[in-house]
This record gives structure tokens, C-alpha cells and sequence, in this order.
């Protein structure tokens, strides 16, 4: 019999109950945690447990999953840090609510410490039902939220750190408008400007200053 903790903490403690189901979790077993304060209520729909990480229960009480820098800087790759939480919802999702309170309105994102990304049209996004993007939708994101220097060094910080291959980076753009896919031959002939771990000044500019090159466009 599935044991409901390590079900939920296998998709970072948070889980709809669509996904707890299919995992052999019962509602009635579902109900009894939401009594004894072992789960709580994220939105309609999802439920956490108390241990968490509260960027994830953010995310899904925002109404989507996290995704782009939110997910790539704990994995170590370099991100232009903006302080913000991101958070991928449906193509016409409505609704969204405040990262701190379901009962409120989200508003303006940006006053409320978060960037919506909308699912991008023709990419399928695999385990829709877990809480925190893969790292390929993470940086299908990426390619559209920071500036184009920013990307580059960020993509060369996946190459870097070996998470994905120049091939597969290559596929994911194609995905995306045309101009995108110069990112990554730039990325790969960056040939590691971003040192893993060394997010100073000094290397970012040494790699905006290799992005310039004539060479490199």
C-alpha cells in the first residue's frame, strides 16, 4: 500500500489530489492527513505537507507551477537573480491569486513578488500534474524572460554544468521564434565564460563581453 508521506514528497511535498490518486492514495486517506495537520490546502484541488518548500506552495497557491529561474538557480545554473517568484500557468488561465493568501487576488504580479509565465503554445509539458516544472520547460521559459545576453550566459551555465546537451537545447529553441536559436551556438561558443558556482561581476561581463564579438552573432 502506497504510503501517502513519501507519495507527496515525491513531488516536492506538494500534489493535487488528482496525482495522489493515481498513486494509490485514497480521498478518505487524503481527508484524515487534512484533519491531523499532516496536509494542508493549497488551492482547489492541491494539497502540501507542512515540510514543503514554501517557493513550491507558493507557485500552486498562485494558481501554476514553478518554473524558469525558480527552478534553475537551486539546480546551481546562473540566472540574472530578479528576486521574483516564477510561476508557468495555463495559456488562458484566469484567476490567479496572491502567493500568500488564496482568498486575494493576485493583481499586478510584479507588486506581488511574481513573474506569470503563460505555457508556451506547441510545447507539452511532461507530469502536467507536479507542482515544479522539469528542467527542459524551465528553460523553454527562460528563453523568453530575461534579456538576450542574460539567456546566453544562463544557457552556458547549463552547458557548463553538463544538465542538458547543445543538442537538446538546440530542439528546445526551435520550439520558439526563430531569433531564439542563435542563443545557444552563442551559448556553446561561449565555451564556459560562466564558471560553475562564480556568479561575480567580473565573469558576467567577461561573457557580455564575448556575446559582442562580431564572431559570435
Amino acid at each position: 500500500m502506497a504510503d501517502i508521506e513519501t507519495v507527496i514528497a515525491s513531488s516536492g511535498g506538494v500534489a493535487s489530489l488528482t496525482y495522489l490518486q493515481t498513486r494509490g492514495i485514497s480521498l478518505r486517506e487524503i481527508d484524515r492527513e487534512l484533519r491531523s495537520g499532516g496536509l494542508f490546502r493549497v488551492r482547489q484541488g492541491w494539497v502540501a505537507s507542512p515540510k514543503a518548500r514554501a517557493d513550491i506552495v507558493q507557485a500552486v497557491r498562485v494558481g501554476g507551477v514553478l518554473t524558469c529561474q525558480s527552478v534553475l538557480r537551486p539546480l546551481g545554473v546562473w540566472c540574472d537573480d530578479d528576486r521574483l517568484l516564477h510561476v508557468r500557468v495555463g495559456k488562458h488561465t484566469t484567476h490567479l491569486s496572491a502567493p500568500h493568501d488564496r482568498r486575494v487576488p493576485l493583481g499586478r504580479p510584479g507588486s506581488r513578488g511574481v513573474r506569470i509565465h503563460r505555457t508556451v503554445t506547441g510545447f507539452e509539458v511532461p507530469d502536467p500534474g507536479r507542482p515544479v516544472d522539469s528542467l527542459e520547460t524551465a528553460v523553454v521559459h527562460l528563453f523568453q524572460c530575461e534579456s538576450r545576453d542574460n539567456v546566453i550566459v544562463s544557457l552556458d551555465s547549463v552547458l557548463n554544468k553538463k544538465l542538458l546537451s547543445r543538442e537538446r537545447l538546440e530542439e528546445l529553441a526551435a520550439i520558439l521564434p526563430k531569433k531564439f536559436r542563435s542563443f545557444v551556438r552563442i551559448a556553446h561558443r561561449l565555451g564556459g565564460a560562466v564558471r560553475i558556482g562564480d556568479e561575480s561581476a567580473s565573469w558576467l561581463e567577461a561573457a557580455r563581453n564575448s556575446v559582442s564579438q562580431p564572431g559570435l552573432r
